[in-house]
């Protein structure tokens, strides 16, 4: 019986050590994540420009707010100025919006509620003023897109429509996605 014992012990300990050599390893004790507004500032402007000095972009905030738990950046009421690559002439588009979430990796921004995009008049190009809601904007593709409905005042033009997506380059590319009215002056 003590050989029976013995030999179960050994067994018993010997399949311990191999559990410990083999298995996984222990995780870390999780230390509780910061939740709540990390950081906050009022006044915020950021300026970016091309490699050849030349503007690119410029937001101002008249707030920011920073949330730790999910690394999300608010702002309140955001404008964004996207300048083209193609020289001075063509005017920058500017972008309002009650607010914006800047997203995680810093590579679009979501502006919440509505949304106006406007363009001043260039060449023989009259201005053009988008109204909208809910509205994505990538600054790094110069692109923004929206599921929302879309008004886009281009004098003597009127168009309407559901869902859009804009490219911002060399003057500005609208597609509307849906239910598309044109109204000709």
């Amino acid at each position: 019986m003590q050989r029976y014992f013995l030999t179960l012990t050994g067994i018993a300990l010997f399949t311990w050590w191999l559990s410990v050599l083999l298995g996984p390893e222990e995780e870390e004790i999780a230390r509780p994540k910061h939740t709540g507004v990390d950081y906050h500032a009022s006044g915020v402007t950021r300026s970016e420009t091309y490699p050849d000095g030349a503007p690119k972009s410029h937001l101002t905030a008249a707030g920011l707010t920073h949330y730790a738990e999910d690394d999300r950046t608010v702002l309140q009421q955001p404008v964004l100025l996207m300048h083209n690559d193609q020289g001075e002439d063509i005017p920058p588009w500017e972008i309002r919006a009650e607010t914006g979430t800047v997203s995680e990796d810093g590579e679009s921004v979501f502006l919440g509620g509505a949304a106006f995009l406007s363009r001043e008049a260039f060449g023989e190009r009259s201005p053009l003023r988008v109204i909208s809601r809910n509205v994505t904007v990538r600054p790094e593709e110069s692109y923004a897109e929206t599921a929302e409905q879309v008004e886009i005042f281009n004098h003597p033009q009127y168009t309407r429509g559901v869902g859009m997506q804009a490219s911002f380059k060399d003057g500005m590319k609208i597609t509307l996605l849906s239910q598309v009215r044109d109204i000709h002056e």
